[in-house]
């Protein structure tokens, strides 16, 4: 008797432990946000996080869809490599400019998988940082979803 309950209070442990990470996934995507680069050179914006108990394979088709609604181009795909480039058309700009995004999905053995985020203005243009993290961080909770 002793070991089923012990095995049912383990059990809830891990389940208890998955959902809390799960949930903080959108917090590990603001936390690790970084910003480098200035207004004349250009700016580079990324961001991880992790996602646990998501397959890479889900998590790829969770992004890629996500950019797809978001109105993003889709410039490039890899699925076999967990890459997906995008761009989408820079307002205000003179020649067409677009700003790349490129997301990268990996699987991490036993824990899921990892979502990387890099995106880039040209010189001369602006992205407020604040809106290209909650950006990142959206399109994380998104491929939380289930």
């Amino acid at each position: 008797m002793r070991i089923i309950i012990l095995f049912v209070v383990l059990s809830w442990s891990a389940f208890a432990f998955s959902a809390s990470s799960a949930s903080d996934a959108p917090d590990e995507c603001a936390a690790n946000f970084s910003v480098s680069g200035n207004f004349f050179a250009g700016k580079q914006y990324k961001t991880s996080a992790t996602l646990p108990g998501v397959r890479a394979e889900t998590a790829y088709k969770k992004a890629y869809a996500s950019l797809v609604k978001k109105g993003y181009q889709i410039t490039h795909a890899d699925k076999d490599v967990g890459m997906i480039s995008a761009a989408q058309q820079v307002s205000f700009s003179q020649g067409g400019k677009t700003a790349p995004l490129n997301i990268l999905i990996e699987a991490v053995p036993r824990a899921g998988s990892k979502i990387t985020f890099s995106f880039s203005t040209a010189g001369g243009l602006t992205a407020s940082g604040d809106t290209v993290r909650d950006e990142f961080c959206k399109i994380t909770s998104e491929v939380l979803a289930r």
